[in-house]
């Protein structure tokens, strides 16, 4: 290796890097299906790819020496569990874009934390601030109408699906702001980059508060006041004993307090009052997926797969009328502790809890990028509890970056070190084993990336055959779906969508087919009633009926499903149990009053007329 090779080498690495933490947050543009998950998710894969290739060549051909610490082994060990747990221990998986972004967020972990050079981690942090800025000036944007926002019901979601993503990831980079203000950049960057780093970060800041209000997400108010209160805990501090020195001011100052405290969590759950209670549905209703497989889990990112069925189920075990109407599709547990575990079992999570337990423990914690790494876990970790970060790539990458930080100022007493300069290797046998594992690199390298350009033509086709769906030319649409068939043939929203289209061309038959095909990797009320409508169009209606019925069990609050069950027993002639379920459908509370709406209940009120 050449001297020029080997410095330009890292730098390439770096460059790559630097360029993920700006760059995918706001890839939001490209045509895959999607757009706002996929693109960023197959955006990173590339990058990653490509690092993690250099990074193997360099550590193969220039280092003389391997450090593998404890928590390095742990962190393994976590992800051989999850991948164990998911293709062997479970009896089923699906397709997994969380999966394939865990083993990229696993290769970018060991690249950041075998750097011990400390201006490259303050640079990886500052890059992380200007992609944040780019998010809160195309959030602003759309704000003001000048950029339309990927969500039609939000105006502003900047390069998200939705507010709750776009919120989660500036509280992740908040902690990293503030950082940077409390301290001294001239001595990190010199003075002239400095002034620059305090421009990013005061923008940043300011940026932060003056948008997150707009976004209405409590998760982030209270994981960005949490770490207003760590990082400035000593100045508080000391503002507060300052101004209570009087007993009444004291007394004052206390009774506030307490009533904040108090009142605080109720301001929180009556800002979105229908919100909390739905909440609470779903963490009641995935507490009893927990008992159900307590050690093992239900397998890495099958937590949707499994949930509306248990929604229903427990629906169906309470009366409770205000549940029911509060219970909707969903694919989060919005409490990510409880998901790991619903995932991943009691097994799952107490390696984990292992592996942090070391990690900060052994950690130099008088070191201020240490503090920083643990200050900006905690704060993701108070959002996780009210939300879903595990499902959103940008959150993840920040998270990677706290634990790469912690990892590189390990100072644990266990671990394992191979230095090649105290062996004495003849250089003809270093060769011998060097370009044979060089080789075998590249042509892993090289399968790799070539499924990753497959994956990236089915999310492409994907987004095609949405749009000649959106077209009404379902024959375009259908041909676009067998195209990425045999890469999405274990993706169930795929799968779904597929069997829409199917039943919109009249192939009932394999619609059925497809539909079924798609239960065994997710389950929602879409699924169950376009599988309802295949079966009800080949008369069909034993099964039709459980369909239907499963989807209104699913979200009994549902209008269209009860009208679907209404109809079919009206075509059945089941006359008795149409007037039951016309009934129960003109008891449905209004949530959204619609034309659709309307006309459903005229519909029942009418049938109920002529079956007095």
């Amino acid at each position: 290796m050449t001297p020029y090779f080997k410095k330009l080498l890292p730098c390439i690495i770096i460059i790559l890097i630097h360029v993920i933490f700006i760059l995918i947050p706001s890839v939001d543009f490209l045509p895959y299906f999607n757009p706002t998950v996929s693109g960023k998710f197959i955006t990173f894969l590339f990058l990653i790819e490509v690092a993690t290739f250099l990074y193997f060549t360099r550590q193969l051909l220039n280092s003389n020496s391997l450090t593998i610490s404890l928590v390095d082994i742990l962190f393994t060990g976590i992800v051989v569990y999850i991948t164990l747990n998911r293709y062997v221990f479970q009896s089923n998986y699906s397709f997994s874009i969380r999966y394939y972004e865990l083993l990229g967020l696993f290769t970018l972990y060991l690249i950041l934390s075998s750097s011990k050079t400390e201006k490259i981690f303050y640079s990886i942090c500052l890059t992380a601030i200007v992609g944040a800025d780019i998010q809160i000036i195309i959030g602003n944007l759309q704000l003001y109408g000048l950029v339309h926002s990927n969500n039609s019901f939000l105006k502003t979601s900047g390069s998200f699906f939705n507010s709750g993503p776009y919120a989660g990831y500036l509280a992740s980079v908040f902690p990293v702001s503030l950082f940077f203000f409390k301290k001294n950049n001239a001595e990190i960057f010199g003075s002239k980059i400095g002034k620059l780093v305090k421009v990013i970060v005061l923008f940043n800041i300011i940026g932060t508060f003056s948008i997150v209000p707009v976004l209405m997400s409590r998760a982030c108010f209270v994981s960005i006041l949490f770490t207003i209160i760590i990082v400035y805990y000593k100045e508080i501090s000391s503002f507060c004993r300052n101004l209570i020195k009087r007993k009444a001011i004291k007394f004052l100052f206390y009774l506030i307090l307490t009533g904040c405290v108090v009142a605080g969590p109720i301001f929180l759950v009556s800002l979105k009052t229908e919100s909390s209670k739905g909440r609470y549905l779903i963490l009641k209703t995935t507490a009893g997926m927990v008992t159900d497989k307590p050690i093992f889990g239900f397998g890495f990112d099958r937590f949707r797969s499994n949930y509306m069925n248990y929604q229903a189920g427990y629906l169906k075990n309470h009366s409770d009328k205000n549940e029911a109407t509060n219970a909707d599709n969903t694919v989060y547990a919005f409490n990510e502790p409880l998901q790991f575990v619903v995932e991943n079992g009691i097994v799952g999570f107490l390696l984990l809890v292992i592996f942090l337990y070391f990690l900060i423990k052994n950690t130099d914690k008088k070191n201020e990028l240490v503090r920083l790494a643990l200050i900006g876990l905690f704060a993701i970790f108070i959002f996780s509890l009210f939300s879903y970060p595990s499902e959103i790539l940008p959150i993840k990458i920040i998270v990677f970056l706290y634990l790469s930080i912690l990892a590189s100022y390990y100072r644990g007493d266990y671990g394992i070190e191979l230095n090649l300069e105290k062996v004495r290797i003849n250089s003809l046998i270093k060769n011998i084993v060097i370009w044979p594992l060089l080789l075998v690199g590249t042509v892993l390298f090289y399968l790799i990336f070539t499924q990753t350009l497959k994956i990236e033509q089915a999310f492409f086709e994907w987004g095609q055959a949405d749009l000649k769906y959106n077209e009404k030319d379902f024959s375009s649409s259908k041909v676009a779906y067998e195209s990425s068939y045999p890469i999405l043939e274990k993706n169930g929203d795929f799968l779904t969508n597929y069997g829409e289209i199917i039943f919109f061309l009249k192939d009932y038959k394999k619609g059925i087919e497809v539909l079924k095909q798609a239960k065994l990797y997710t389950d929602n009320t879409v699924l169950e009633t376009t599988l309802g409508n295949c079966q009800r169009a080949l008369k069909d209606y034993k099964d039709a009926e459980r369909s239907y019925i499963a989807a209104s069990d699913m979200k009994p609050s549902s209008y269209f499903n009860k009208f679907l069950l209404f109809k079919l027993y009206e075509e059945d002639a089941q006359t008795s149990k149409a007037i039951t379920t016309a009934q129960e459908l003109l008891k449905l509370r209004i949530k959204v009053q619609s034309e659709a709406v309307d006309a459903m209940r005229n519909e029942a009120k009418f049938f109920l007329s002529q079956h007095r």
